[in-house]
């Protein structure tokens, strides 16, 4: 399916995060993404008295069940935006094309608890063809590839370091596998985020079977969730193939959570807590 005209409203409610509002806006020529976040009250701020970077959304503006609008109270939100970015359309992630909308046009009456503490509400507007709607089963078939998708696509085109690291923290709601980008390519580096469990045994496995042997590789595992279960998967296999030259980039904290089952996981000398430590130690 390809879009000329189409605009899709992504509101996210994830229990540990801050809400947001996910606009993809295409035309023939151009993608639009923005990013803005919601906001209960603003006292956080420094000076809460300044509001002049929010505006007042009141919860009927929004996507929202029964439920929701109840657990607001019936209270004003604040809206703040964070970034907009304009690529050319060629960018279109192509599961994006494949999601049927139209399928999908109700929020139910008798709404679903939530799944994994995430809410998701949907709404697209195509030419003569617009609905609402919201996810339920994020785990399985075409809600789950979606939402891959989408994740994918904002921390891929989004330039904000902090935008970056809420679409990451995002998918650690969904059970999308091994996740990872690379942060630079000499020595490469892969930057995992998301969530992985030990059902995701063979996924991992294969991407280390994929590395090159004898040039040094960088795991980037701060700030990853799923850290702990990641370093377990890949203990026994580096053990097993000596040739895989692997260093570990993680903060204390990460390292802290690593360790917490097994203080003897990872190799000392492979461990930097950033990158400049580790170039260090190469030369």
């Amino acid at each position: 399916m390809r879009f000329s005209n189409f605009k899709v409203k992504f509101e996210l409610w994830p229990s540990f995060a801050t809400p947001s509002i996910y606009t993809i806006d295409l035309d023939s020529s151009e993608i639009t993404l923005s990013l803005s976040e919601l906001r209960r009250n603003i006292d956080y701020n420094p000076n809460p008295q300044d509001t002049s970077d929010y505006d007042i959304i009141h919860q009927n503006e929004l996507l929202l069940d029964d439920r929701m609008k109840e657990y607001l109270e019936s209270n004003n939100l604040y809206i703040r935006h964070i970034e907009t970015v304009t690529i050319p359309s060629e960018h279109t992630p192509s599961f994006f094309g494949n999601f049927n909308f139209r399928e999908r046009d109700s929020i139910p009456d008798d709404p679903i608890p939530q799944v994994d503490g995430i809410e998701v509400y949907i709404k697209y507007d195509e030419t003569k063809f617009t609905g609402t709607f919201k996810l339920n089963d994020y785990k399985f078939g075409n809600d789950k590839e979606l939402m891959r998708s989408i994740i994918d696509f904002g921390i891929n085109q989004f330039q904000k370091p902090d935008v970056i690291m809420y679409f990451e923290d995002l998918a650690t709601y969904f059970k999308l596998g091994l996740q990872y980008r690379i942060e630079i390519e000499k020595p490469i580096e892969y930057k995992f985020y998301g969530m992985v469990y030990h059902e995701d045994r063979q996924e991992v496995e294969s991407f280390l079977a994929g590395l090159n042997r004898g040039t040094p590789i960088v795991f980037n595992i701060n700030r990853y969730n799923g850290a702990r279960i990641f370093a377990t998967l890949c203990e026994r296999y580096l053990e097993a193939n000596k040739s895989l030259d692997v260093y570990w980039l993680l903060d204390d904290r990460t390292l802290d959570q690593v360790r917490a089952y097994n203080k003897k996981l990872l190799d000392e000398s492979r461990i930097f807590p950033d990158r400049n430590a580790m170039l260090k130690s190469l030369k």
